[in-house]
């Protein structure tokens, strides 16, 4: 069985729309260095989509938006709670993948 990887590709527009439509933009100050953003082959649907927002993070923050998931490290990256999110999101993103490629 070959693995395929799936190529994400983002266009320069595309990624001024997800700094500009970032949910950590505010008021409060985010330090832009503590900010990741993920990038997803497509939507997670809505199963996968509640098992990552009820995953408890703090004091990182979660929030996806679209095809990105946002996360903000206020303290520091080390060690990160929300990893274990990303790999439930990249499991269920997997798992789907392999069901709509017959793989």
């Amino acid at each position: 069985m070959a693995f395929r990887p799936a190529v994400i590709v983002r266009t320069p527009a595309e990624l001024k729309d997800l700094i500009a439509r970032t949910p950590f933009a505010g008021p409060r100050g985010i330090e832009p260095n503590k900010l990741l953003v993920v990038f997803l082959v497509g939507g997670p649907d809505e199963n996968a989509r509640a098992k990552v927002l009820a995953t408890k993070t703090d004091p990182e923050e979660l929030r996806m938006e679209g095809r990105e998931l946002y996360m903000y490290f206020p303290e520091s990256m080390a060690p990160p709670k929300v990893f274990q999110t990303a790999l439930i999101l990249c499991s269920e993103c997997c798992s789907f993948l392999k069901r709509r490629h017959g793989s």
